[in-house]
């Protein structure tokens, strides 16, 4: 029995080797095929691309930009169009050592990120919790919590290691000078690993301060703590904050208010969780009451919703009535106000229900006007991530207030009643042939400073939607680590003008069957070749190729076959 288990090396190992089991079932089909499979091949292609495209430019040491890629031809600082993913890059470049497949060397610092992950939390648990008992499930809930799962598809939202190991050093009672340093560091390092997780890492250091201050801690020793901290990561951030500032005015790069809205939670969706499959959500019970769901579901599990309300509300009875408090400690303190402010933020600036827009101004409304540090989170939704977060404390508080005898018996159902609400039962990863036979032709005779462009820019034939879509393009972008021809084409969060309006005049000059212009639009990129994907082309865009005689009067055909051909451009 765990209780009996009186080493806290000991309950590290029984986490690790749950953690390992669970890991090991969830992702059995990407594991059999670390070669070949991904979780995805739209945004996890992409993160392919901006991987390799981080580790040509530290080689090179950045002689030709660190913010360059290879898409979209000639624009420069593309890799500031989304996150960096620097610390991943690394750990990428450490495994192609061992492995020249880039689909395989991804895949192990995805498994590599779980197992950061792993560790980070179980180490951030046990500086809040001196009970191992405690540390062990608070860190089994948060591993497999509903973020990760829901936000499996984008990298960046699930290389949280950083946060959980900044803040182990920050909540340390005892703060030496070189914890505020390791706070400052990791904090930084959140920053290259993932955006978002930096902002709520830095509102939850905010949160502390602010709770530490008002419950009168020594004044100057907070304004040291803050000043070290805030000091080492406006060093090694600063200079990175402002390149991405001077790319954004270049390319006009700016949030809409609509985007704000889109993509925030609506109240509705912490009631409804079936977002996936897991033992208890196939249940008919589960399944008739989502029915009634609009929108999304992203709901905490029944049993965490339960020991959170239990752990936040203490129930004492004075004479003939009952009484509900609140705990005030510091500590509590800090955990509530994150929750809450985790929950009110995930709604964003209006408030939506259940697919309907309600239009009630929020307090996100307030923070987005006039705190910049939030501008970049698109998808406020995310701010879930810290409701998640602080219910992790209060339901590991409502598990002692039910388990006051420190029973392991307990603790092992209420995991067990957790993992069946939570689990994915069906994951299934993605195999795709991104990487053809026409592109050893290209790569036979391309060189760096050589030019691709792939047809059509989005696919275009019967069946294509939006998946279909990300997909075309960001493969794309995969096959180019391999080829390494500078590309026309491009996939990004956000896409240049000026990539927009050449876009339009490509495709403008095959409808119009205007060749001299057309000629003329290869000849302003400097184009190499251009590669017709067939197979995700309309009837009518295979008449207009066919009109215009791109084959002949273009250039010499060195690759053909029933889905593609591949056009060799004339000097």
């Amino acid at each position: 029995m765990i209780k009996n288990i009186n080493k806290p090396g000991k309950y590290l190992l029984i986490y690790i080797f749950v953690s390992f089991c669970l890991w090991s079932f969830v992702f059995r089909d990407l594991i059999q095929n670390i070669s070949y499979n991904l979780v995805d091949w739209r945004d996890y292609s992409y993160y392919i691309w901006v991987i390799n495209q981080a580790i040509g430019n530290f080689k090179e040491l950045g002689v030709n930009g660190l913010f360059n890629g290879n898409a979209f031809y000639p624009l420069e600082g593309i890799l500031l169009f989304s996150d960096l993913l620097w610390p991943q890059a690394l750990i990428t470049f450490i495994y192609s050592f061992f492995a020249s497949n880039i689909i395989t060397q991804f895949n192990l610092m995805f498994l590599t990120t779980l197992g950061l992950n792993t560790l980070a939390i179980y180490f951030f648990w046990g500086t809040i919790f001196k009970e191992k008992l405690n540390v062990l499930f608070s860190s089994l809930i948060t591993n497999f919590s509903q973020i990760f799962f829901l936000e499996l598809n984008h990298l960046q939202m699930i290389s949280y290691w950083p946060f959980f190991i900044s803040l182990h050093y920050l909540f340390k009672e005892k703060k030496k000078i070189r914890d505020l340093f390791i706070t400052g560091i990791f904090l930084s390092l959140q920053f290259y690993a993932s955006v978002y997780w930096t902002i709520f890492l830095l509102t939850v250091i905010i949160i502390y301060y602010l709770v530490r201050l008002a419950k009168k801690d020594n004044y100057f020793v907070l304004i040291k703590e803050l000043l070290t901290i805030g000091t080492l990561f406006l060093i090694l951030v600063g200079p990175i904050y402002f390149k991405y500032s001077e790319v954004k005015l270049a390319y006009n790069i700016e949030r809409h208010y609509h985007e704000y809205v889109n993509y925030s939670a609506h109240l509705s969706d912490y009631f409804f969780n079936g977002a996936y499959e897991t033992t208890l959500t196939q249940l008919s019970i589960f399944e008739k009451i989502n029915d009634y769901n609009k929108h999304y579901s992203f709901s905490a599990t029944i049993i965490i919703y339960v020991l959170s309300i239990i752990g936040i509300f203490t129930l004492s009875k004075k004479k003939n009535y009952l009484s509900v408090e609140l705990s005030l400690k510091k500590i509590d303190l800090i955990f509530l106000f994150i929750t809450l402010l985790g929950f009110i933020f995930s709604l964003g600036p209006r408030l939506s229900f259940n697919g309907s827009y309600l239009g009630i101004p929020l307090p996100f409304i307030i923070a987005l006007k006039y705190l910049i540090i939030f501008e970049p989170i698109r998808a406020t939704a995310r701010f879930s991530a810290l409701f998640y977060f602080g219910l992790t404390y209060f339901s590991v508080k409502g598990l002692n207030k039910i388990n006051k005898k420190n029973s392991s018996l307990i603790v092992i159902l209420a995991l067990l009643i957790f993992f069946l609400e939570i689990i994915p039962t069906n994951f299934k990863s993605e195999a795709n042939n991104y990487y053809p036979i026409s592109y050893q032709a290209i790569e036979e005779q391309c060189s760096k400073s050589m030019v691709l462009l792939e047809y059509p820019f989005e696919q275009d034939s019967k069946g294509a939607n939006i998946l279909t879509n990300l997909k075309y393009k960001a493969s794309q972008l995969t096959a180019s680590v391999n080829h390494e021809c500078n590309l026309v084409n491009g996939y990004a969060g956000f896409d240049p003008q000026e990539y927009i309006d050449y876009i339009h005049q490509f495709n403008n000059s095959l409808e119009t069957t205007n060749s001299a212009t057309l000629n003329h639009i290869i000849k302003q990129k400097e184009i190499d070749f251009i590669k017709v994907n067939k197979n995700y082309l309309s009837d009518e865009k295979i008449m207009q190729i066919e009109n215009i005689n791109l084959k002949n009067d273009f250039g010499e055909i060195i690759y053909d076959d029933e889905d593609q051909f591949i056009l060799k451009i004339r000097n």
